[in-house]
């Protein structure tokens, strides 16, 4: 039940997330949101192998995201981390789920 709460709200900062000036930030963020998609149809459907690949794609698109977010202004960029830190903090604690269950 709770790694469904964990999607459920991973879902709902997807479609929350905002739009910014930055077209190489908003792309990037596109990739993103469809990687964590990605992610969770292979958590759905119990694909080991996709998930793995899709949380790969997820780090990359982070990573750069965190690299093309330095020219954003402080309000954006506060704004951005916020809904960073939710995607992460859920994925952390699905992946945490998932690991307590295999055992």
């Amino acid at each position: 039940m709770e790694r469904v709460n964990y999607l459920s709200e991973i879902t709902n900062t997807l479609t929350e997330f905002p739009v910014f000036k930055n077209q190489k930030l908003n792309a990037e963020i596109y990739k993103m949101k469809l990687h964590i998609s990605d992610y969770i149809y292979s958590i759905k459907q119990n694909n080991k192998a996709e998930q793995t690949k899709a949380y790969n794609n997820y780090t990359n698109s982070y990573k750069t995201i965190q690299t093309l977010k330095t020219s954003l202004p402080k309000d954006d960029l506060e704004l951005l981390n916020r809904y960073l830190a939710k995607i992460k903090t859920n994925i952390s604690l699905i992946d945490s789920f998932d690991s307590t269950e295999s055992k």
